[in-house]
């Protein structure tokens, strides 16, 4: 059970409620029978979804990057949490591990218009403006019509992103 010994459902709940509110102690609180836990990425993943989701909402990024990080390898989760974690990755100063992940994500989706932004900001903030906007061309090319090899939409940005884009061709790592 949760807090007062109700369900753990219902003090998330209100621990989620009580941290828009800004009452982040009460929140902690609240949320503590859920972290304590050590099974909750697999008995409770749609609870620590949404704790995780509460602090990256209020770009608490240091609090929401290992709750959705333990969320990145569940088969319901992953496509979910991906370009968030990449997104806490990046605000906290880890823009490798960011391009890493939203390379991963990519990859998953190479017709995420998403991933595609922010890997080119991503090496625009490397001091690569050039390459970024080429990255951005191609997934538009690729998506807009055949590639050279015939191949379209998802197929064809995943053959560009493929062919020229991986961490090491833009000097990014982790």
């Amino acid at each position: 059970g949760g807090v007062w010994g109700a369900p753990i459902e219902i003090g998330v709940k209100e621990g989620v409620c009580r941290l828009y509110l800004g009452e982040e102690e009460a929140a902690a609180r609240l949320f503590a029978p859920l972290l304590s836990r050590r099974d909750r990425a697999d008995s409770c993943p749609d609870l620590l979804y949404e704790v995780g989701i509460a602090w990256f909402t209020l770009k608490r990024w240091d609090r929401a990057l290992p709750l959705l990080s333990e969320l990145a390898d569940s088969p319901l989760y992953c496509d979910a949490v991906g370009l968030r974690i990449a997104e806490c990755q990046l605000a906290t100063g880890r823009a490798g591990d960011s391009f890493a992940t939203f390379q991963s994500a990519f990859e998953r989706e190479p017709s995420s218009s998403l991933c595609t932004l922010a890997i080119a900001e991503l090496l625009s903030r490397h001091g690569q403006p050039e390459r970024a906007l080429d990255f951005v061309r191609r997934h538009i090319e690729a998506l807009a019509g055949p590639s050279r090899e015939g191949e379209g939409g998802a197929k064809g940005a995943a053959a560009a992103a493929e062919s020229a884009y991986s961490m090491r061709a833009y000097g990014l790592r982790r």
